[in-house]
């Protein structure tokens, strides 16, 4: 819109699938990216939050639970918030019935969001829910402190 170019990411590759038809019980913990097309009780983190992580949920999924990742692509329910710490992107069937933590977002029409949208500028909100964490912020925010 006016002009400017839509935010974005290299993409990570897939290399989890939870298919159609699939019920997992239980948090997934993942490296890269993953795709999600079932149903999912739990929470989806990115193991250290890699800046090319990305959680695909189609169409079809319902996810009962968190999601914690760098990118987010979402075409599918959410039963929870979703920490994107970068890019989310809301396709149309998009329903989240939680908060959504944001850096960068872009909503198509008929997304959904029952919750809060908080947008952050360095991913210091995530210190409540990623403590391990809490020292590399601290470290990136004093030396941008610095700078200024």
């Amino acid at each position: 819109m006016f002009g400017k170019k839509k935010p974005t990411f290299k993409p990570a590759l897939i290399t989890s699938v939870i298919g159609k038809g699939v019920v997992f019980n239980g948090n997934i913990s993942f490296v890269s990216g993953i795709l999600i097309e079932g149903v999912v009780r739990g929470t989806i983190r990115a193991e250290d939050l890699d800046p090319n992580s990305l959680v695909i949920i189609h169409n079809s999924a319902v996810i009962h639970g968190d999601i914690h990742s760098y990118n987010v692509i979402l075409d599918g329910v959410v039963e929870g918030s979703v920490y994107c710490r970068h890019f989310a992107e809301l396709n149309q069937n998009c329903k989240i019935h939680g908060d959504l933590h944001y850096h960068v977002v872009s909503m198509s029409a008929g997304s959904r969001v029952n919750g809060k949208l908080t947008y952050w500028e360095d991913g210091t909100l995530l210190l409540e829910h990623l403590p391990e964490l809490n020292n590399e912020v601290s470290q990136k925010s004093e030396k941008i402190k610095e700078k200024k």
